[in-house]
């Protein structure tokens, strides 16, 4: 009866310490687990401030890259541009008599005669294209800029080659450049919303699309025509519109 008793106390010792034992492993597997819970939190939680620290990063490296491309161009004001003031008396170009009804770009060229920025000529040869070396001459005019060289104004930023003198502009070389001006302009302006359905070149979408809407550049009634060599007549109507932007 004896041993009976003392068997069955050592049976219940062992089960207890397999218990306590189970109990131990347990609570250390838990602690385990909760430690490994722990140290992924503290691991994402460092990729996140990580993630974090970079973004901020980026955006004060935009920042800089942003401030860095404003400053290193030279600012264009509109108290420099050329209005003309007065009404003035200007001799006629044989090649665009007074006549009724007028020629569809009359007004345009004898205002810029009149500014001093077309020349006194006997012809003005409307039809003529017009290359990118004359028309940086005519816009430093109008814009009453110090120089010629447009690039140094942001006015070809967009474009990763720098146009030759020769080179003979399209409708949307010249939609660029001048969306261009008044982007640095700032100013707001009341446009509308013109669906354009034209084959324009990546570089000068926007903007073409720009002054569309701000009605600078017009169609012939079928289209847009950006992929036209400007002539002379154009190219005063467009910046006759623009004039007309501002003068309002």
């Amino acid at each position: 009866m004896k041993k009976n008793i003392k068997n069955k106390a050592f049976f219940i010792t062992i089960c207890l310490s397999l218990i306590f034992s189970n109990k131990i492993f347990t609570l250390a597997k838990e602690n385990i687990t909760e430690n490994k819970i722990n140290i992924d939190n503290n691991l994402n939680q460092n990729i996140d401030n990580n993630i974090l620290l970079q973004t901020n990063e980026k955006k004060i490296n935009d920042y800089k890259i942003a401030s860095n491309n404003i400053s290193k161009y030279k600012p264009i004001s509109l108290d420099s541009f050329l209005y003309l003031t007065e009404d003035k008396e200007v001799s006629l170009y044989k090649d665009i008599p007074e006549k009724t009804p007028p020629y569809w770009a009359n007004e345009s060229i004898y205002y810029f005669k009149a500014l001093g920025i077309y020349k006194d000529t006997e012809n003005f040869y409307p039809d003529k294209p017009v290359t990118y070396g004359q028309f940086k001459i005519i816009l430093q005019k109008l814009l009453g800029l110090e120089n010629s060289n447009l690039e140094e104004y942001g006015l070809l930023s967009g474009i990763n080659n720098i146009y030759e003198d020769s080179y003979i502009l399209k409708r949307e070389d010249v939609a660029f450049i001048i969306g261009n001006v008044i982007k640095a302009y700032n100013i707001e302006l009341p446009t509308k919303s013109i669906a354009l359905k034209e084959n324009v070149s990546k570089f000068a979408l926007n903007n073409f699309q720009f002054l569309v809407n701000l009605e600078i550049i017009k169609g012939d009634g079928k289209s847009y025509n950006p992929k036209k060599q400007v002539t002379k007549a154009e190219l005063s109507v467009i910046l006759y519109n623009l004039t007309n932007l501002y003068a309002k």
